[in-house]
């Protein structure tokens, strides 16, 4: 294993801050990603390297 991918939904900035302490790195955005509620949202996306 090389590398560790996680997403969040957008707005969710406590669990950003969560990956950014533990070294992940936003690598993009996912757009339209999710269907909730109806609705399509966006994700940011992380990545780190091992």
């Amino acid at each position: 294993m090389r590398k560790l991918s996680a997403r969040t939904h957008l707005g969710n900035r406590r669990s950003e801050i969560l990956l950014e302490k533990l070294g992940f790195k936003q690598e993009g955005l996912l757009r339209g990603h999710i269907l909730r509620d109806g609705d399509r949202r966006d994700c940011h996306l992380f990545g780190l390297l091992l």
